[in-house]
């Protein structure tokens, strides 16, 4: 169960990401990178 949740959020923080980063948040995308 908590793999499965684990896996799903790394999923969608890597799906996000990428939409944060053409989207208007240049700042939030440079903070989150990691």
């Amino acid at each position: 169960m908590v793999k499965s949740i684990a896996l799903f959020g790394t999923i969608g923080w890597f799906v996000f990401t990428p939409i944060w980063m053409s989207r208007k948040l240049p700042i939030d995308a440079a903070e989150v990178e990691i």
